[in-house]
């Protein structure tokens, strides 16, 4: 088997588990504040307005978290020692729903939520419930 980089596509891939996740009961709503999922990133420093980022705004690309998608920045966010505090420490530049900004750590944090909410890693989950091949 080889393994291929995909780019976007595994984006649209992530959307249909999503789809599944919540089709299977285990996410009562898109509207559902990502904080809920990851409260040791939200403190009582978190700009309020940055805890009203929900599930739907990682999935359409509308959490108003500043992100200019080119090679410089996906390294340095690579690089970070936590992925998740990096882009949730993004500069908020506009409300979350407003505006589209495409931004591929938000498929990263759509990604560690569902492995939260499953007790799967994300592969895991679509293995078995979108592509049919259950290896567990």
């Amino acid at each position: 088997m080889t393994a291929l980089n995909v780019h976007s596509v595994a984006k649209s891939v992530l959307a249909v588990v999503v789809g599944i996740v919540a089709e299977k009961g285990y996410i009562d709503s898109l509207d559902t504040p990502i904080q809920h999922w990851l409260p040791e990133y939200f403190g009582t420093h978190t700009d309020a307005r940055k805890r009203t980022i929900a599930l739907r705004h990682l999935l359409t690309m509308t959490s108003g978290l500043g992100w200019i998608e080119n090679e410089a920045n996906n390294a340095m966010w690579r690089r970070s020692d936590d992925w998740i505090a990096y882009a949730l420490k993004l500069p908020l530049v506009s409300l979350p729903g407003r505006q589209f900004n495409y931004n591929t750590s938000l498929t990263h944090l759509l990604s560690v939520i569902l492995s939260r909410t499953t007790g799967l890693s994300t592969r895991e989950f679509a293995q078995r419930y979108l592509f049919g091949l259950s290896r567990l």
